[in-house]
């Protein structure tokens, strides 16, 4: 087999694997379909995913091929491996790192993919961890699993979380387990099969990140394809992170119940969860709050209120308020707007938004308002496949298959 052929193989295999990586949709509202349907096919629920609007001519795609029936293996462990001798931890992700390493925002760009850190906030990190401050080497190692500012390690990022955790710190354990159960699904070793178990003890005990960490994975997992156990899940540890005052958990609720995945549809209880959390200075809410917005569903249309909404989010760090922002300006006719749009856009790749690398790679190898350039596209498009954005990893494999000198068709795919 040529090498060209393995990059084909290579590229659509990680499409498929990453489709069950990605969390919810990254630049329009998030949609989970009780129906059996796949996400990336929402639409037909009456959300809108602004990545595959039928309207956009920017971005011509549809759904990842299915990657067929998964299987969840529950492994029972016998409780005398986890009752007498399990170690005892502290209750509480208390922190003492300095100032000059903020672990509880680093940990907000980890969970919720916030881009207010920057390459300089590793640099911190590292640096305060070299003088053998803990916490300051679990936020290290988090952008190190992360990869948006820092080249992606994750296995130098679990030797990071088992030091610590090794110390009985609260958040190196998390992190620690948090890591093991993502990657329970690819390498089922009973290591991390336990990091898994061990996230739910933590969570059990009213640790509020372990909680958050849980329901962000079932969520992940309901992006690629709806299993009502799957729901189920991610409601019960999203609810158990709110009761624990998190924004993340109360926003992440507030998504389910507007589709009823899991939880009774309930659009007013969502909008109201929005709205407090926007209030309470919490991005994300205020983002899903404008798409709401932008789309008249649950409020009355108004795109003004969601481009305000929008250029807030953006502003503080959330990365797809300026996908979906840069999406309403390359609408626009007036050319200065859709060099905004592009601008937002770039800052949307940036921060980590694989949805935006994916418009920006379209649009540079398709020549959408823009002088074409292929390498420019192709880089785009490998910058998203990076970040698990499954529809660019899908382009990648096709088109070092075909050799084709155009992107993806829908009739393709």
């Amino acid at each position: 087999m040529g090498g060209f052929e393995r990059q084909s193989i290579e590229c659509v295999s990680r499409a498929r694997f990453n489709g069950k990586r990605r969390f919810a949709s990254l630049c329009g509202p998030r949609a989970y379909q009780p129906s059996g349907q796949s996400h990336s096919n929402a639409s037909s629920c009456g959300m809108i995913i602004c990545r595959g609007h039928a309207k956009n001519r920017f971005v011509k795609q549809s759904s990842v091929p299915n990657a067929g029936c998964y299987i969840l293996l529950l492994v029972l462990i016998s409780l005398g491996a986890f009752g007498c001798g399990r170690a005892a931890f502290p209750t509480s992700w208390t922190t003492f790192a300095l100032q000059t390493c903020d672990l509880e925002r680093i940990w907000g760009h980890t969970i919720a993919g916030l881009s207010n850190v920057t390459e300089s906030d590793f640099r911190e990190c590292d640096a305060v961890c070299r003088d053998d401050d803990g916490d300051a080497c679990v936020g290290a190692g988090l952008l190190m699993y992360k990869g948006v500012v820092v080249e992606k390690n994750r296995e130098k990022a679990r030797i990071l979380f088992d030091q610590q955790c090794k110390k009985k710190t609260v958040p190196g354990c998390v992190s620690l387990w948090m890591l093991q159960r993502d990657a329970s699904d690819a390498e089922g070793s009973q290591e991390n099969l336990r990091g898994g178990i061990e996230l739910i003890f933590a969570c059990d005990r009213g640790e509020k990140h372990a909680c958050e960490a849980l329901g962000r994975y079932y969520s992940m997992k309901l992006a690629f394809d709806y299993f009502p156990s799957d729901a189920q899940q991610a409601v019960k540890y999203h609810t158990k992170a709110c009761e624990l005052e998190s924004s993340f958990g109360c926003t992440a609720l507030a998504t389910l119940q507007i589709s009823g995945a899991g939880v009774p549809k309930d659009l007013k209880k969502a909008v109201d969860t929005f709205q407090l959390q926007c209030a309470r200075g919490y991005g994300l809410a205020c983002t899903d709050l404008g798409e709401l917005y932008q789309n008249g569903v649950g409020v009355t249309r108004d795109k003004t209120t969601a481009s305000k909404l929008f250029h807030s989010s953006c502003a503080e760090g959330v990365p797809r308020a300026c996908c979906d922002l840069g999406a309403i300006y390359l609408w626009e006719k007036a050319p200065e707007k859709k060099k905004e749009g592009m601008s937002f856009m770039e800052k949307a790749c940036a921060g980590g938004t694989g949805d935006g690398c994916t418009r920006l790679g379209t649009i540079y190898f398709n020549g959408l308002g823009v002088p074409s350039n292929l390498r420019k596209g192709v880089q785009y498009f490998e910058k998203a496949c990076s970040l698990d954005e499954a529809v660019s990893c899908y382009q990648l494999g096709v088109l070092a298959s075909d050799g084709d000198d155009q992107p993806v068709k829908d009739d393709q795919r």
